[in-house]
């Protein structure tokens, strides 16, 4: 409270792991932001403001979570929060979720989406009063996969939590240059993925560069469910989706963040998926030689 007025928050405990939701009503308040916030004088020009790393909002927030507990997560947050089912692609079973069960990937995902005319009366507060939708996602692991990325989150975080967050960029070539140049080191697929049969001409229909995406692991996924149209409606409509991700932001395979700009399209791109999940594969792969050669060298200086 200031002379503003009064801001009331309760803390909320989710079901999953230690998550925590803030809620705030700034219903009573007039202030700029929160007590005892004030708002700092800028000094420089703002057609000359830095645009290199243009982040505007959460596009999604991926929870890791143990195998058969997506529906309990789900029922938790549409009764406290008023969520629905998002269908992340078209045919998308009810029960099942989207599954990914190719290629080595056994994944399944789940999002759900904020429903606007909701009586829990929530509401995203951003200035300009668009409310971009920030939508949650439920990562589970499917059986007989072996070592895999979920459980690895699981077993390392010591429950289900926050695996990832996408943050939404209008430029991800821009916002990833400005990242790694600030040290950000991001996964990346393959070097086949952008010469790979269809890839490459997907990603040039688009209006890209496949050198120029490669340089820092982005991906590209177009939507397929596309309205029928002729050719040239739809290469000139295209919807498609860019990706990056970042390696663990802590020293366990946990945390990370994602960069995602959107061009129509509202999934995921299970194209991307699978590309992310052989990426972060090979990685952890590479970390466990790594960690066992460095305790092989440990165990030979002892011994000498």
């Amino acid at each position: 409270e200031d002379q503003n007025g009064l801001v009331t928050y309760s803390v909320v405990k989710s079901i999953v792991g230690n998550v925590c939701h803030t809620l705030i009503d700034k219903s009573k308040y007039g202030g700029v932001f929160l007590p005892g916030f004030k708002v700092a004088e800028k000094h420089w020009d703002l057609e000359k403001e830095d645009q290199t790393c243009p982040v505007t909002h959460l596009d999604h927030i991926t929870y890791a979570c143990p195998r058969k507990s997506t529906q309990q997560v789900m029922q938790w947050y549409e009764k406290l929060f008023g969520l629905q089912r998002f269908f992340i692609d078209r045919n998308e079973d009810v029960d099942e979720g989207f599954v990914v069960n190719q290629e080595g990937v056994g994944l399944r995902l789940t999002a759900m989406q904020y429903r606007k005319c909701s009586k829990a009366g929530i509401t995203l507060p951003f200035a300009d009063k668009t409310e971009p939708d920030c939508k949650f996602v439920i990562a589970e692991s499917l059986p007989h996969q072996g070592r895999n990325q979920v459980d690895t989150f699981l077993e390392q975080h010591g429950s289900a939590g926050i695996q990832h967050i996408g943050l939404y960029t209008k430029n991800i070539v821009s916002t990833a240059n400005a990242l790694a140049e600030a040290g950000v080191q991001f996964f990346s697929p393959p070097p086949a993925y952008y010469t790979e049969v269809g890839k490459q001409q997907e990603i040039e229909e688009a209006g890209h560069d496949p050198q120029v995406l490669s340089q820092h692991g982005i991906l590209l996924d177009t939507d397929l469910h596309q309205d029928h149209s002729s050719l040239r409606e739809r290469n000139e409509n295209k919807r498609y989706l860019l990706q990056v991700f970042t390696k663990p932001i802590f020293a366990e395979d946990t945390f990370f963040l994602e960069l995602i700009e959107r061009r129509g399209a509202a999934g995921f791109g299970e194209g991307n998926i699978r590309a992310l999940w052989r990426s972060v594969q090979a990685y952890m792969e590479n970390e466990r030689r790594d960690s066992h050669t460095d305790g092989s060298d440990k165990s030979v200086q002892s011994a000498q």
